[in-house]
């Protein structure tokens, strides 16, 4: 039955990878093709969208396991614009996963500069207490939900 369903879920996804338009983004990132789409970030003229664009394709590869990518992509928004909060919290997040705390803090100092309601940045904080032993990341990780409720977006 699991072997089944995984089969049709793997068919699905080949059906939508070959669905995918060569020129689209999107696609491609749908597609597993990340490095075509930040080769494609890489010549977007618009430096919004392309900051944007490496930020959510470092967040993908720290999901796949890949830090070392991850750190490269993040680096690369922070470079575009040091008051993305974002990209800091993702750049702290693949030098945290790459074993850097120090590192990580500095990026989340940063985060917490450009924002410091930010509730990505505050989760970021918990993980690194989490990691520390601090009995105080719980509390962290609670207030980072709670941010996050209070500070949605509209829409």
């Amino acid at each position: 039955m699991i072997s089944a369903n995984w089969r049709t879920a793997n068919d699905s996804s080949a059906a939508l990878r070959g669905s995918q338009s060569r020129e689209d983004p999107d696609g491609l990132i749908w597609a597993d093709r990340l490095d075509q789409a930040a080769e494609r970030a890489h010549d977007d003229p618009d430096i919004d969208s392309r900051r944007t664009t490496l930020v959510l394709l470092a967040q993908l590869q720290l999901n796949r396991g890949q830090p070392e990518i991850a750190l490269h992509l993040a680096d690369e928004a922070v470079l575009l614009d040091s008051d993305d909060e974002n990209a800091w919290v993702t750049t702290g997040y693949a030098e945290l996963v790459g074993g850097d705390v120090t590192s990580a803090r500095e990026s989340l100092r940063q985060a917490l500069r450009v924002n410091c309601a930010s509730s990505g940045a505050t989760a970021l904080q918990a993980t690194i207490e989490h990691l520390s032993g601090d009995e105080n990341a719980p509390f962290t990780l609670a207030r980072a939900v709670t941010l996050g409720v209070i500070f949605r977006p509209p829409g």
